[in-house]
């Protein structure tokens, strides 16, 4: 029975870590839905919150082209080799993609002045993106430096 169980857990969280690209960004949602349902926070969008999220969203997008730079650049070793072979740069490279998606969404939705709430939502989703490929990026970076 502990076997069994084990295996579901190990299985879960592959599952989780193949799809963290989808997954964390609809936790993200989840809770942004759990924080309006029980009203614990208020925002207010005005043109500075509105600026502000374009500006962001413009760095943070730079940011994920420049880790999708130092990802192709990455020394051909064993380490990185296997990355290949088990598909975990195209989940790096899928987080990356949805991150750029997303924050240029809520970049161009906040240049045109469109729909503020769906803004700031693509705004949570990609910064949940961001968060990811940093955490990706260390990972693969420091081990990659450790590996010949």
């Amino acid at each position: 029975m502990r076997d069994k169980f084990n295996n579901f857990l190990v299985d879960f969280i592959t599952c989780i870590r193949k799809y963290s690209y989808i997954v964390f960004p609809l936790m993200s949602l989840l809770f942004i839905y759990l924080v309006k349902i029980f009203d614990i926070v208020s925002v207010t969008i005005d043109s500075d919150l509105r600026n502000n999220i374009v500006n962001v969203s413009g760095v943070l997008t730079g940011f994920l082209f420049t880790s999708c730079g130092i990802f192709i650049s990455l020394p051909d070793n064993n380490f990185i080799s296997y990355l290949k072979k088990s598909n975990h740069f195209i989940i790096v490279y899928r987080v990356l993609l949805f991150g750029i998606i997303f924050l240029i969404s809520s970049m161009l939705l906040g240049i045109f002045k469109l729909f503020d709430k769906i803004m700031i939502t693509v705004f949570i989703c990609g910064m949940t993106e961001v968060i990811i490929s940093v955490y990706y990026f260390y990972k693969i970076t420091s081990l990659t430096s450790k590996s010949s």
